[in-house]
């Protein structure tokens, strides 16, 4: 009975885990090889809402490397500065996807140019616009920046709130079998009883 009502309880809380809010930019860079090479890094986004327009900042490493560039992935438009990048594209992009590759050249070797988010900003395909990082990389407006068009992860939840639903019916359905299945049982051995002291 104790499993069963600790199973129920996790099956309640998990949605809050698997279905939780998500607004970030992440950068991956190799170390570089060699001086005056030339590293890529990738830059993805990873919101649970619509997103269609960026304006980001970024900072990195200048004694070791120098700003070659930056090449957008097919579906955005790009404006390039050498510690920002604003982003537009005609549709949201949801959950995990490209933005596109951030270019460095060495000044020396076995260096990395640890790019660090700075400011982001963005907006939706309805001109809903948040900031998400300021300049210190604080997370800000914790309570707006969900405002804008949630992603299927909605729906998701949704249906997965529903099955839960519908386990938890089974689970108490079963349990009171178990139950009534006992005291049939129990009703029973007491008429057995009752017949052998007869």
């Amino acid at each position: 009975m104790k499993k069963i009502v600790i199973f129920i309880i996790l099956l309640l809380i998990f949605p809050s885990i698997a279905f939780a809010d998500t607004a970030e930019v992440t950068v991956d860079c190799p170390n570089s090889k060699k001086k005056n090479e030339i590293i890529e890094c990738e830059v993805k986004g990873n919101f649970s809402y619509g997103v269609s327009a960026m304006d980001y900042e970024f900072s990195y490493d200048t004694d070791k490397f120098t700003f070659e560039g930056f090449e957008a992935d097919s579906t955005w438009e790009a404006i390039v500065d050498e510690t920002s990048i604003a982003l537009l594209c005609e549709k949201d992009h949801f959950n995990e996807f490209r933005m596109g590759k951030l270019k460095f050249k060495a000044k020396e070797k076995n260096a990395n140019p640890n790019v660090k988010n700075k400011r982001l900003s963005v907006s939706d395909s309805d001109m809903n616009a948040i900031d998400i990082i300021d300049e210190t990389n604080e997370n800000v407006n914790e309570e707006k920046k969900f405002e804008l068009k949630k992603a299927t992860t909605s729906n998701n939840k949704l249906i997965y709130d529903i099955i839960i639903i519908i386990v938890v019916i089974v689970i108490l359905l079963i349990m009171m079998g178990l139950v009534i299945i006992k005291i049939i049982r129990s009703d029973t051995k007491w008429k057995e009883l009752e017949r052998q002291c007869l």
